[in-house]
């Protein structure tokens, strides 16, 4: 199927049909789903504004069903402000976390897990950039290991939460996508 696509400015912008769609569904029938849509969209967003802040620039914006990609020129910054642009996602989602606590248990649980997310060891979170940015592509079978490990243990955590509340297979199917997308 053909992607959505226009542009931004000088900025392309890709939208997939499966990602609309499976926005659609979710947002049908989760209930937290507005809290989650938000806490990403911020995610995205503190990328973005210390992107600029550090002088890079987007070349591409690319939602698709298994994740969100900004092209961005971010590997010609100097380390450290890479660096800055890569842990300013996470960053922002565990502060929101924190500074919800007493006033939106359910934001700032979405906060706490998508940032906390983003700095495993696993393919396409923020700390995989990192390792990307930090070591230039060496040791990429070490970290495929290491990920491949992580992608198990969070298939059996959802198992086990699976067993325990009858219900819930988020990190089930997590895990599965983490364990295909490290073999591929």
């Amino acid at each position: 199927m053909n992607n959505l696509g226009f542009a931004l400015g000088k900025i392309k912008v890709k939208i997939s049909f499966w990602f609309l769609f499976v926005i659609c569904a979710v947002s049908l029938i989760s209930e937290n789903f507005n809290s989650v849509l938000i806490a990403v969209i911020i995610h995205e967003l503190s990328h973005v504004a210390t992107l600029y802040f550090m002088g890079g620039k987007i070349e591409e914006i690319n939602l698709r069903l298994t994740d969100i990609n900004i092209s961005t020129n971010v590997l010609k910054l100097p380390v450290l402000k890479a660096v800055s642009v890569i842990l300013a996602g996470p960053m922002a989602n565990l502060l929101l976390g924190i500074m919800f606590k007493n006033y939106n248990k359910e934001f700032s649980f979405v906060n706490f897990s998508l940032g906390l997310f983003q700095i495993l060891p696993v393919f396409s979170s923020d700390l995989d950039n990192l390792l990307k940015v930090l070591f230039k592509g060496k040791f990429f079978k070490l970290f495929k290991v290491i990920y491949f490990i992580f992608a198990l243990l969070i298939f059996f955590l959802g198992i086990n939460l699976i067993i325990v509340s009858k219900y819930n297979f988020t990190l089930l199917v997590m895990g599965i996508f983490l364990i295909i997308k490290t073999l591929l």
